[in-house]
């Protein structure tokens, strides 16, 4: 397995290349790219072909927003179909004494609410 990191047009790549060998002494290959458009936006696609001769594909995608992150895949097989997934994760806080809820992309974090006199927001 080889992965070269690269730059083009400003951008950060990745591009990974792996063989291998099946009992049946077949070959089987998969190429694949990743990168990101900015510090939020990343994406990867790719595919493959097994000792068997079957045949794959990816193409995946995440957003990590203010809010929430987000993410979603798709994956192709010949033996197994095409199947996706899409997830969002992130937390929800909800302040009575406010009437407010307030959302974050990061969980498993401590918070403190702060009420301070003639302050705005």
């Amino acid at each position: 397995s080889v992965s070269v990191p690269f730059m083009l047009l400003d951008r950060r790549y990745s591009s990974s290349t792996s063989v291998s060998t099946g009992k049946d002494s077949g070959t089987g290959f998969s190429t694949g790219l990743s990168g990101s458009l900015n510090d939020r936006f990343s994406y990867g696609f790719g595919g493959g072909r097994d000792s068997d001769g079957g045949t794959s594909s990816y193409l995946n995608a995440s957003y990590s927003g203010d809010r929430a992150y987000l993410s979603g895949a798709l994956n192709q097989s010949s033996s197994g179909g095409t199947s996706g997934s899409v997830s969002a994760s992130g937390s929800v806080l909800a302040v009575s004494a406010a009437k407010d809820i307030m959302f974050s992309r990061t969980t498993g974090d401590t918070v403190a609410v702060v009420n301070v006199k003639d302050t705005p927001g």
